[in-house]
């Protein structure tokens, strides 16, 4: 569900991608896809302003590099990624965000410097 600037897949339809449109969404700021079976972040996203991103309560296992080389670095406030199969983290992904919430312990390695930028 649109609304606004904000878009709402939380439990619609047990996801497992998100829509190619995602693309065609150039204003959004906040988009919530939490309790799917979502198990990747869309590279697509790297391309969006988006200010909050809810991922809580899927399948992911990685957070990916663009999170950190794109222009999410410098938008993104909150990425909520609890309940996933996130093992590892890159320490430069938890200075991304405002406010990032795993609920599991994870491993928070140095990044590789081929990004670590």
């Amino acid at each position: 569900m649109l609304h606004g600037r904000c878009l709402f897949l939380t439990l619609l339809a047990q996801l497992v991608r998100l829509p190619d449109s995602l693309d065609n969404l150039t204003r959004l700021v906040s988009l919530r896809a939490s309790r799917n079976k979502l198990a990747a972040l869309p590279r697509a996203l790297a391309n969006m302003r988006l200010v909050e991103l809810n991922f809580a309560d899927n399948l992911i296992e990685e957070v990916p590099e663009f999170f950190t080389t794109s222009r999410l670095r410098t938008t993104l406030r909150t990425l909520l990624l609890h309940s996933n199969h996130i093992a590892e983290v890159c320490v430069r992904t938890c200075q991304c965000s405002k406010q990032l919430v795993f609920t599991t312990m994870l491993h928070v390695h140095r990044c590789p410097r081929t990004f670590a930028r």
